[in-house]
């Protein structure tokens, strides 16, 4: 198992919060990009038009609240259905 896939699976064990630093690095993993930043909110994007991805995570104090760390893992099981 690659380096990759076992940081993906540490990330998908996660039960509550996370650093912000780990979810940035999960995301660019998957490919995504800081698109802009307004106040504590990021926004990432995935490709371009109509078939862009993206997702929207609130950072307060370097900490990503349960929920975004939820809707991370709902990006990466559905990336690993694509590969299939």
């Amino acid at each position: 198992m690659a380096e990759i896939d076992k940081r993906l699976a540490r990330f998908c064990n996660k039960r509550g919060d996370a650093s912000f630093r780990e979810a940035i690095q999960v995301l660019k993993i998957l490919n995504f990009q800081i698109k802009r930043m307004k106040g504590s909110h990021f926004f990432f994007q995935k490709g371009e038009g109509k078939e862009a991805k993206n997702i929207t995570i609130p950072v307060h104090s370097g900490i990503v609240k349960k929920a975004y760390v939820k809707d991370i893992i709902k990006i990466i099981k559905q990336e690993e259905n694509e590969r299939i």
